[in-house]
């Protein structure tokens, strides 16, 4: 299964991969990419699930929270700052 969240000025798409770990427990990898050429600019890994997702009105920033099946540990914000096709962790 797959989400889909773009940008405001449809430039970037932050994918999620969704897949089910156990009986309904979903685990959602994050993927973003250029929509117009698909570059990937980021990617999480398999057993990262993203969450609370947030555009900013220009699509220069986004922000999500990330958090590394199965849970053990603490997740954290991962903040992306975008340029074009780059994009930067804060």
């Amino acid at each position: 299964m797959e989400e889909r969240y773009p940008s405001p000025d449809g430039r970037y798409v932050l994918r999620l991969g969704c897949y089910e770990m156990k009986m309904s427990h979903w685990v959602c990898w994050p993927q973003l990419i250029v929509a117009e050429s698909g570059r990937v600019l980021y990617e999480g890994g398999d057993m990262e699930d993203a969450g609370s997702i947030t555009w900013s009105e220009d699509s220069r920033t986004l922000r999500f929270f990330l958090r590394t099946y199965p849970g053990r540990e603490p997740g954290r914000w991962v903040t992306l700052q975008l340029d074009g096709e780059e994009a930067t962790v804060l």
